[in-house]
């Protein structure tokens, strides 16, 4: 049983944390690799809303001991077509230098990008857990602004990610978008 979970384990995927075999009554019965059999995370929900059509979803962004990683939860049926289990593959969710360079170029150097939680509990700037927003940006269609840390000014843009209960949120410090502005406005 355990070469059969192995296969799911991708050799080359530095992102892989994890992959789990979960029994139908929600007990860990498998893992690969087999370094250590504990929970990394209550999956409660996300078993709950992989039990439905179509039987898989994204989970929450967590704080897995020194990682940011997520739960991709797919139903495992038998062949009566019940749930027999569940596959968790766990990824962290992190950024190489490479990628956190690319996305600096694509954005602009004084932008930030953070991912976040729907629920508003846990946000990463894709290297380490960070502060979530000053204000609540799960609602606004429109730019907001508010301090970022308590002391930096920022005009900020979240939206959701369909298929997933993240949110993905940029920020500009608002002096880098404004500076221009404020000096066209200052010749005139």
């Amino acid at each position: 049983m355990q070469k059969l979970l192995q296969q799911f384990v991708a050799p080359q995927d530095q992102n892989s944390i994890r992959v789990e075999l979960w029994s139908a009554e929600r007990g860990l019965l498998l893992v690969a690799p087999e370094s250590d059999t504990t929970p990394l995370s209550d999956l409660t929900t996300e078993f709950k809303q992989s039990a439905a059509e179509p039987f898989k979803t994204i989970g929450a962004i967590r704080q897995l001991k020194d990682l940011v990683g997520f739960p991709a939860v797919a139903v495992v049926k038998s062949e009566d077509g019940k749930v027999a289990g569940y596959l968790v593959r766990w990824r962290k969710l992190a950024a190489s230098a490479d990628t956190r360079q690319q996305m600096t170029k694509l954005l602009g150097t004084s932008a930030t990008l953070y991912l976040g939680n729907h629920a508003d509990d846990v946000w990463t700037d894709l290297a380490s857990i960070v502060a979530k927003p000053a204000r609540d940006v799960r609602t606004s269609d429109d730019v907001l602004t508010y301090e970022r840390d308590g002391n930096t000014p920022v005009l900020a843009l979240a939206r959701p990610i369909v298929g997933t209960p993240w949110l993905i949120l940029i920020e500009f410090p608002d002096q880098v978008v404004l500076k221009p502005v404020n000096g066209f406005l200052n010749e005139w």
